[in-house]
């Protein structure tokens, strides 16, 4: 009986991070073993997932350490929590794959999945996010809240009411 990785973390990191400069999904594994054809397998779920939902442009990146490995795939900060779903999606293909099992469900799954990101996306956060970085003016954010500039001078809104850029006092 063939011994597959087990799934032991699935987050977000949501800026700049070890691995990467990308805010990203990240899975956790833990194996003891030869991981590189599973993680070719998941490589190929996840970029066949990727694709299927319309985020073709994200980029998936692994790091193997002693017992595990952790397994990337970047994703705009509108789509974080989607693209957590989807690679663990992908994680579940390759155990499949590598188990030797078809994949079941791939069309429902597709479809989950794309409705997720549609539901999570908000456009006015990726606009606002791009004109901060273009004024130099610090952006962060979180479920609760959005926010430009430091201390006094912040400006502050919930992630689901943002102005539109040309409508902010980037001079404050």
């Amino acid at each position: 009986m063939q011994v597959l990785p087990k799934l032991t973390d699935s987050r977000r990191l949501t800026g700049a991070n070890l691995f990467w400069e990308r805010p990203c999904a990240i899975i956790d594994l833990e194996f003891s073993g030869d991981l590189a054809p599973f993680i070719a397998a998941w490589q190929s779920a996840a970029r066949s997932l990727i694709e299927a939902t319309g985020h073709g442009a994200e980029s998936l990146r692994h790091r193997v350490f002693a017992g595990g490995a952790s397994l990337l795939i970047s994703a705009p900060i509108d789509a974080l929590y989607s693209m957590c779903e989807l690679n663990e999606a992908a994680f579940k293909a390759a155990l499949a794959a590598r188990g030797g099992a078809p994949v079941p469900g791939q069309v429902d799954e597709i479809k989950r999945l794309q409705g997720l990101f549609a539901t999570e996306a908000n456009p006015a956060l990726l606009a606002l996010q791009a004109a901060a970085v273009e004024h130099d003016v610090p952006f962060l954010w979180d479920d609760d809240a959005v926010s430009i500039g430091h201390g006094a001078t912040t400006q502050q809104w919930p992630p689901r009411e943002l102005p539109a850029p040309k409508a902010v006092d980037w001079s404050k």
